[in-house]
């Protein structure tokens, strides 16, 4: 399955809007669109988003086994969703220095591991 995909989500790419009142004081917006893809692999987003944000593997955990319900697929196909994405962004680079896209690539695998380790999935 496809999904929208920002391809550079991280906290930095998020505004948030504290002067609202109501049952939704803080609204946010998604900036820098540039690289997003309609047919794309969200569990690079999600991935990102968690390194950025330090979440925790157990929620981390979670929250890629909730992608995986709505994607209908199996946990263990999270690392296959995730090596699309980072396949397309290796053949996209445009001003992306390789050396960075490498360092990247490995942290998001490296992450997902350690979230999901493989004797788990």
């Amino acid at each position: 399955r496809y999904v929208l995909i920002h391809n550079d989500f991280w906290r930095g790419n998020v505004l948030l809007d504290s002067t609202r009142s109501g049952p939704w004081p803080e609204r946010f917006v998604v900036i820098d669109w540039g690289g997003s893809r309609v047919r794309g692999h969200a569990i690079f987003d999600l991935i990102r988003m968690a390194d950025c944000l330090k979440l925790g593997d157990r929620v981390l955990r979670g929250e890629v086994e909730a992608h995986c319900r709505i994607l209908e697929c199996e946990l263990i196909d999270a690392r296959s969703h995730l090596f699309s994405a980072l396949g397309h962004l290796a053949m996209n680079l445009d001003r992306f220095p390789l050396p960075r896209f490498l360092e990247m690539a490995q942290q998001c695998v490296q992450r997902l591991d350690s979230a999901i380790p493989e004797s788990a999935s």
